[in-house]
């Protein structure tokens, strides 16, 4: 799979079959492999760790200086990207999968 720049702590990229199964399995049980493709945003230690990948690859976190960034409160990021259903975590094998909405 083709997913080389996304983060994927705890293992190799997944393959299309594992993919697609995670997917169906937490997220959408009729998706397509397309949609699960198009979705998947990475395998990562925690919800924290998304919200900091996140903000820093998309830079939300450019104005920023160096020494505020421990004020920044990534768990609460992760929580509110969830609630609001912008991103869906899911726990597979003891690593947390994030897939976008």
């Amino acid at each position: 799979m083709a997913t080389t720049s996304l983060p994927l702590f705890g293992g190799d990229e997944p393959s299309y079959a594992e993919l697609l199964c995670v997917y169906r399995r937490y997220v959408d049980p009729t998706a397509d492999l397309s949609v699960a493709i198009a979705t998947f945003n990475g395998k990562f230690p925690s919800p924290r760790h998304w919200a900091e990948y996140a903000l820093e690859s998309s830079d939300g976190l450019h104005h920023v200086t160096v020494n505020l960034r421990n004020y920044v409160d990534f768990e609460r990021y992760a929580r509110d990207a969830a609630a609001k259903g912008d991103i869906t975590f899911a726990w597979h094998n003891g690593v947390m999968w994030a897939f976008t909405s």
